[in-house]
């Protein structure tokens, strides 16, 4: 009989050249499939555990992610893994089956009674349960090796979105003629964590691009464009989308196919703004990065818009670009099609029409970016987008705007260390936190590389909790965040206009000047 410790040795990946090789010279007995299936079942409902612990976290902590309870609960028990659930639940309105479903899962996993500490404790220690095997929940490169190994559906993609640990497990296919990306073809199980509109993310230098996420757009944004440009009934929102999406399609003859080549361009801007995003990280101090990214759940929002930001307007670099260099680019051998990508990226970025608040800073941020190339003319600038994206030139924008944040992270950094904190009535310096969050990441990952990137995640994330946890006086920190989003708010305005605005008037800027352009644009 195979035991499952067995499928973790390395050498048997070498030994046999498929898994059913494997089976027949050690257990001929014995079914593939049944073996597959039973180990499938472990891991699902292993991470399906998980997913209900972040659930009752999410709860317990009244923080659902910059999202509402009922947006999280609809999406993550929605699954196909509750369906099952939903048909006991079925005669239960929408939210009440979904609450039924969570308060079945919470006492079946003997979950009720957790406090949120302990919530987090389980999901940092969990284990995959095999039958006479036992395998760490973080030793995610093993599991998938065996997967791959027993031929099977399942690949598991960890990743840190700001300060929530997230799984993704799922069956990929890779992206067409490039390395390191995957489609995500179907999705068996996602964390709650994992938002409906998070259309692609990075784990281990690999791009995943997520397919149901690209099919959800196109259904809710793409697939019914109304004809309704300007009734002055409609917000100057809702006009500006309509006539961005209008602007992005105009040129599609091919009607049938509409859908598909929709969704073959969100796949194509999301892919080169995921490829942005490993550019910016190779290219800036990891701890700098770090630091940028973690204090996302200080809350410091900033930083993340801004990270977004830089991986639209990553430079060229080794063959690789953002997707606004690589909208520029396209440009030099097919202008129609780049001015459509445009349109189609400027439309995927305004979120102002929503009701998805926490998405506005970004989407204030890259359309006063956007707006520069926008000119009255008919024309896009995409040569004053590749001058302005030069990372060698001091003087770019991109340049400029990466010095304020090295710039911002030394000044924060400055700050947290001349603070005393306050644990339990006693004054600590950074130093003691400091050294307390490290002592925990080599807890969880004793032989890290101390100068990684992944160290300096792990580090910064706990820094940031103990600050805000531990930190007396919150206002020098407070008005830091204040004085950064000054300061990168001038830069943006600076590339439009040489009058002062501030951070506030972004919406009402960005509106009226679409107002002028794209009326110019679509004739109107």
């Amino acid at each position: 009989m195979i035991k499952v410790e067995e499928l973790f040795d390395p050498f048997i990946y070498t030994k046999y050249t498929s898994f059913s090789t494997y089976t027949q010279h050690n257990s001929p007995e014995e079914n593939t499939n049944t073996i597959r299936k039973t180990i499938e079942k472990v891991v699902l409902e292993t991470l399906k555990r998980i997913g209900v612990t972040q659930c009752h976290y999410m709860v317990l902590a009244d923080d659902f992610s910059g999202y509402s309870k009922e947006q999280i609960f609809s999406t993550f028990f929605n699954q196909a893994c509750f369906q099952k659930d939903r048909k006991k639940y079925e005669q239960e309105a929408s939210m009440a089956c979904d609450e039924a479903i969570y308060n079945h899962y919470i006492d079946e996993y003997g979950l009720r009674s957790l406090t949120k500490e302990q919530c987090v404790y389980e999901m940092k220690q969990y284990s995959y349960r095999f039958k006479g095997y036992s395998l760490s929940g973080l030793k995610t490169k093993e599991l998938n090796r065996m997967l791959t190994f027993i031929e099977s559906s399942y690949y598991i993609i960890p990743v840190m979105l700001g300060s929530w640990y997230t799984v993704i497990c799922g069956c990929l296919k890779e992206v067409n003629g490039v390395k390191n990306s995957w489609w995500i073809e179907k999705e068996f199980l996602i964390f709650p964590s994992v938002h409906q509109t998070l259309a692609a993310l990075t784990s281990d230098q690999k791009i995943f691009l997520r397919k149901e996420c690209f099919q959800y757009m196109v259904e809710m944004k793409w697939k019914t464009i109304d004809d309704y440009g300007y009734l002055s009934s409609f917000s100057d929102a809702y006009k500006i989308s309509q006539i961005l999406k209008e602007r992005a399609v105009k040129n599609i003859k091919d009607k049938p196919n509409f859908e598909s080549i929709i969704c073959d361009r969100i796949g194509m801007n999301v892919f080169y703004h995921e490829l942005g995003h490993v550019i910016i990280n190779d290219s800036i101090d990891y701890e700098m990065m770090a630091i940028m990214k973690k204090l996302e759940s200080y809350p410091m929002s900033l930083f993340d818009s801004v990270n977004e930001c830089l991986a639209d307007i990553a430079p060229f670099k080794d063959e690789q670009m953002g997707v606004l260099y690589k909208i520029a680019l396209l440009s030099t051998v097919n202008k129609e099609k780049a001015s459509d990508l445009f349109f189609t990226y400027a439309s995927d970025t305004w979120f102002f029409d929503t009701s998805d608040k926490s998405m506005f800073e970004y989407s204030e941020m890259i359309h006063l970016i956007l707006l520069r190339y926008l000119a009255p003319d008919q024309d896009i600038l995409f040569d004053q987008m590749i001058k302005d994206f030069d990372l060698e030139n001091p003087s770019s924008f991109l340049t400029r705007l990466i010095a304020i944040l090295n710039t911002s992270i030394r000044e924060f950094k400055d700050i947290v260390m001349k603070q005393n904190y306050i644990i339990e009535n006693e004054q600590y310096s950074f130093k003691f936190i400091h050294d307390l969050a490290h002592g925990e990441v080599l807890k969880i990952h004793p032989i890290i590389d101390q100068e990684s990137y992944d160290y300096y995640s792990f580090l910064w994330a706990k820094i940031i909790v103990l600050i805000k946890t531990f930190t007396k006086d919150k206002t020098e920190i407070d008005e830091f965040h204040t004085r950064v989003k000054s300061k990168v708010f001038t830069l943006l305005y600076s590339l439009n206009t040489d009058k002062q605005y501030t951070p506030d008037d972004a919406q009402n800027y960005i509106m009226s000047q679409y107002v002028k352009r794209l009326v110019t644009y679509e004739k109107r």
